[in-house]
Formats: structure tokens, C-alpha cells, sequence
């Protein structure tokens, strides 16, 4: 995977091709989502390039959604299996939010309230919002 900005990021050996990336509004974190035909991956990378070992997520399913929480490190991952994952940088910890539907998720988005709200689309689109505890 080559992805530039000032500085290299290096990526480990079992990265797949990039399909999304999105910096952190107020911290030097990078998230890259990639994706093969039979995995899905996300890392994190800091200012200067650097892999973030702890942060790495793979599944059996493709990304479909990366979205920052605007303040705390925590990224909300939607997956084409219906998953939301919460991954909190630098820790690497992660939480996977309660689901009833195996949709694809189409939409993340934080509220003002630190919530996340999770769209995902079958025939219509349902709205969840989860409560993220500080």
C-alpha cells in the first residue's frame, strides 16, 4: 500500500488495497480502511506515518464506514455485516455495539451528546442511537 502525505505511512505487509481514509479533526491519527475480496482491514497511523500495532482490526467483511468522534480518539467502524465497532486509540480497545440487523451500514454519525447514531439500509433505513460512556 503507498499512501503519501509529507511522510510515508508505513504499512505492514498484510495491508490490502486502500479504500477509505480519514484524519482525526483534532489529533494527529489517520485511519486507513482496505480491503481484499475475502477480508476487511482498518489501521491507525500517526502524524509522522507511523503504524499504530495496537489499533489493527480485521474481519471477513468489508469497511464500509470510518468516522471520528470530533474530541476523544475513538473511531466508529461500520462493516458490511451490520457490526459497528468503537476502536479508542492508543489503547486498541474495542467495543462492538449491540446489533438486531445484519444489514450493511451506510452512515455513521456522532451527536452532540456523544452519541453515535448508526444508519443501515435494507428497504429503509433504521436509526440507532448508542450512548458512549466517557
Amino acid at each position: 500500500m503507498a499512501v503519501y502525505f509529507d511522510h510515508r505511512i508505513e504499512a505492514p505487509e498484510s495491508s490490502n488495497v486502500p479504500s477509505q481514509l480519514t484524519w482525526h479533526s483534532a489529533l494527529p491519527v489517520l485511519a486507513v480502511a482496505s480491503s481484499s475480496p475475502t477480508t476487511g482491514n482498518v489501521d491507525l497511523y500517526l502524524q509522522q506515518g507511523e503504524y499504530v500495532h495496537s489499533c489493527h482490526l480485521e474481519q471477513p467483511h468489508q469497511p464500509t464506514v470510518l468516522r471520528w468522534h470530533p474530541i476523544k480518539p475513538v473511531l466508529a467502524l461500520g462493516w458490511e455485516n451490520g457490526e459497528v465497532v468503537l476502536l479508542t486509540h492508543p489503547s486498541g480497545d474495542q467495543t462492538v455495539l449491540p446489533s438486531t440487523h445484519a444489514a450493511c451500514i451506510t452512515l455513521l454519525e456522532w451527536s452532540e451528546c456523544n452519541a453515535v447514531t448508526v444508519h443501515r439500509h435494507i428497504y429503509c433505513t433504521c436509526h440507532i442511537n448508542i450512548l458512549m460512556h466517557s
